[in-house]
């Protein structure tokens, strides 16, 4: 009897936490369009994420395509530990996809990644050659 007394307040304080990220529950879209390609509600693909890491804050949310699947990709943080939780869910079935754990530096290496190809997608037609990567060798002047 004891044990469901101290339990109920524990539940009620997850839900009312977890109420309060879905009602401020912001989802960034990798690419124009993904949000209404999604068959999944963003807060019950957050109840999924949420409950596989239990204790810790939203951070950021994300709809994204990865390996041909259409992802939402929560982040999240922990008192006192350095990174992220990182966990995606099936936007199209609502099924957990993939937990994992990031460190700083693997945050700031994905960060530079983003940031690359969001610069490659702003180049224009007259630039391909910046924007593929490719770059032309330099000629050496004639020896005579």
């Amino acid at each position: 009897m004891m044990l469901r007394v101290l339990l109920v307040p524990t539940l009620l304080a997850a839900t009312s936490t977890l109420s309060a990220q879905s009602a401020a529950l912001k989802v960034k879209e990798e690419t124009s369009g993904l949000l209404k390609q999604a068959k999944i509600a963003p807060a019950a693909a957050l109840a999924t994420a949420s409950a596989k890491v239990p204790g810790t804050t939203l951070k950021g949310a994300e709809i994204e395509k990865e390996d041909g699947k259409l992802l939402y990709v929560f982040s999240f943080t922990k008192p006192g530990a350095k990174g992220e939780d990182e966990v995606s869910v099936d936007a199209l079935t609502g099924a957990l996809h993939k937990v994992e754990h990031e460190s700083a530096e693997d945050e700031a290496r994905e960060a530079a990644e983003d940031a690359a190809k969001a610069k490659g997608k702003n180049m224009g037609a007259g630039t391909k050659g910046a924007a593929t990567g490719t770059a032309t060798k330099p000629t050496k002047p004639p020896v005579h």
